[in-house]
């Protein structure tokens, strides 16, 4: 009678969701490659597929099924053994099941991923550190000592990014941005202030500013804001932009909000649209 060794812990069927969700969803593949790496895929099928959807979006900034079916035939090993062809029919198999919608969605499975490789890493450790212990080749006190420089290092991978991508990845795009600059004659881009000496300093700014106005009560900071976002939205509204300017109130309510917006809008004193019709 012999013992089968239980196998590393793995989500098969989670793998099969990642791969395809990568390769089939151009929205979510950066997303993945930011999360993963191909330690987190138990198969050796998965683990070549994604090291070409990788090697795909590195290369063409794009992991469709065309990108990822030539960079399978440019890797120079397949761990799984496979032919070139088999491995693109199956990922062409998980690809298609993902646009049917017969698979589930990638999101919750990455952290599960990511959890089961760590879980792996450390039973391999852990096993190494029993088999150097039987051959007995170092004392106790060095086998402890390198068991917690692995354990160290591993708790340091689950805190830092895993797939990370290089940035030339993102050099086209850069480079299509530049572009852009130069040829517009807009002289101030993303948020306006609407007023012509901030704008001209600040030169606008972009969707991912943080902006803080510090002032005390009554100073005009809502006013300020107002009419930068009114004039924000008035300048998208002219450029043809379907962009909508977000505004979250924490004072004053909406009313408030709106008597301020007509004041600016109508040109007309706040003092009188308090006042209705009387003046």
């Amino acid at each position: 009678m012999t013992d089968t060794a239980p196998l590393p812990p793995h989500d098969s069927a989670a793998e099969q969701v990642v791969i395809a969700a990568a390769i089939a969803d151009p929205a979510r593949t950066l997303e993945i490659l930011r999360e993963l790496d191909d330690e987190a895929f138990y198969i050796t099928a998965h683990r070549d597929l994604f090291r070409a959807i990788r090697a795909a979006y590195e290369r063409d900034r794009v992991a469709d099924m065309v990108a990822v079916g030539a960079a399978i035939g440019r890797l120079p090993r397949l761990e799984s053994g496979q032919t070139t062809e088999t491995l693109i029919a199956y990922a062409m198999k998980l690809a298609l099941e993902e646009k049917l919608g017969t698979l589930f969605a990638a999101g919750p499975h990455l952290k599960r991923l990511r959890d089961m490789a760590q879980a792996r890493n450390l039973a391999r450790i852990a096993q190494g550190l029993v088999n150097r212990a039987y051959e007995y080749e170092q004392t106790g006190a060095e086998l402890v000592a390198s068991g917690l420089g692995q354990l160290l290092a591993l708790r340091r991978q689950g805190g830092i990014a895993r797939g990370a991508v290089p940035a030339r990845t993102h050099l086209s795009g850069f480079s299509d941005w530049l572009q852009e600059m130069r040829y517009s004659e807009a002289e101030i881009r993303g948020f306006h202030w609407g007023l012509p000496t901030i704008d001209n300093v600040l030169g606008g700014h972009a969707e991912d500013d943080l902006v803080l106005l510090k002032a005390g009560t009554s100073y005009g900071k809502t006013t300020l804001l107002r009419q930068g976002v009114l004039t924000t939205a008035r300048h998208l509204k002219n450029r043809g932009e379907e962009k909508a300017v977000a505004v979250y109130l924490l004072e004053g309510g909406i009313n408030r909000w709106y008597q301020g917006a007509v004041s600016f809008l109508g040109n007309v004193e706040k003092r009188y649209v308090r006042r209705g019709g009387k003046r």
